[in-house]
């Protein structure tokens, strides 16, 4: 991975940044948020990665279990979260905003990326032995 792609799938973490001035509730719920998000980006990008370095067909099956795993971690840790920590059970419904706007994020980051590695997006033929 570059660096420049670990910037990529990190700047969603500048989600926290967006809810300080919303005072300590928004703060918190955006780091959670953060924490359940970003670090899964990390591990689907590589997975990805990895998978289509080894079958033709492995960037989309990279992405049907990145998506798999993401929607797990995110929303089932999410909700654990949500359940266990008194202070995101009392910001209700701001924490699960910030949660959708950093999955968000992350998603759009991760794709991003992986749109820029694809033959298509590179100049390559669009199908055919060209």
């Amino acid at each position: 991975m570059t660096g420049r792609q670990a910037a990529v799938l990190a700047a969603p973490a500048l989600v926290v940044l967006i809810a300080l001035p919303f005072g300590t509730t928004h703060v918190v719920s955006a780091a959670v948020a953060v924490g359940l998000t970003v670090p899964v980006a990390f591990g689907t990008f590589w997975l990805n990665r990895w998978m289509a370095d080894r079958h033709p067909l492995g960037g989309v099956v990279g992405m049907l279990v990145g998506t798999v795993l993401r929607l797990a971690v995110a929303f089932a840790g999410g909700a654990a979260a949500f359940l266990l920590a008194p202070d995101l059970r009392s910001a209700g419904l701001i924490f699960w905003l910030w949660l959708l706007f950093a999955y968000l994020s992350s998603l759009l980051a991760e794709t991003a990326l992986l749109v820029g590695q694809s033959p298509l997006a590179a100049g390559g033929a669009s199908g055919g032995k060209g």
